[in-house]
């Protein structure tokens, strides 16, 4: 992190002092309205065409429905419900999608969005989800191993990274290590919970 902070320009401070100001960055960061949100979600949808070009090569055999997901975000209905994020799997006969919740789109800088895009869709959750339901997974392993899904998604963002989609790009590179220290965190915070 410290090395991908000083490539941007972020020399002084301690490396938590140094990702809030990249958060706080106005270089990445969509304006609070439709507009911004639209340009969020079609930015995560031109990633998304990326990473849909490289499922067939790294995992042969993923059904073509597979690939057919989109991004969008929450309608007004959704937001009036206070609907939080959610993902619809893809079928053989029916589009799949990621509905991403920009409500405070403050804390969604765009160096953020490509690890979303991997993690949530390809070849992250939906690949695998659609996969584990045609497999017929026992109910017991899929109503209690709810890490093995997590962990999927987590190695799908890594695997990104290690395919060179966040190469030469730092701000890229620390959004994948935003994301891995939010879900380490969280997995801390629900092992001492329960």
């Amino acid at each position: 992190a410290d090395r991908a902070l000083r490539a941007l320009g972020f020399a002084r401070g301690s490396v938590g002092e140094r990702f809030l100001a990249l958060a706080d960055d106005a270089r990445w960061r969509y304006d609070d309205d439709d507009t911004g949100r639209d340009r969020a979600v079609a930015d995560m949808n031109r990633w998304l065409d990326r990473a849909r070009g490289r499922v067939p090569l790294d995992f042969p055999g993923a059904p073509a429905w597979c690939l057919d997901v989109r991004v969008r975000r929450l309608d007004a209905t959704e937001i009036a419900a206070n609907r939080p994020g959610f993902r619809a799997l893809p079928t053989p006969t029916t589009a799949g999608s990621y509905v991403v919740d920009l409500r405070d789109i403050a804390r969604r800088p765009s160096w953020t969005l490509p690890s979303v895009v991997h993690h949530e869709l390809l070849p992250g959750h939906l690949l695998q989800l659609p996969l584990e339901a045609a497999a017929d997974a026992h109910p017991l392993r899929v109503q209690w191993l709810g890490a093995f899904t997590e962990a999927w998604a987590t190695y799908a963002e890594d695997h990104a990274a290690s395919d060179g989609a966040f190469a030469d790009r730092p701000e890229l590179q620390l959004g994948l290590l935003h994301w891995l220290l939010f879900r380490a965190l969280r997995g801390l915070a629900d092992t001492g919970l329960h």
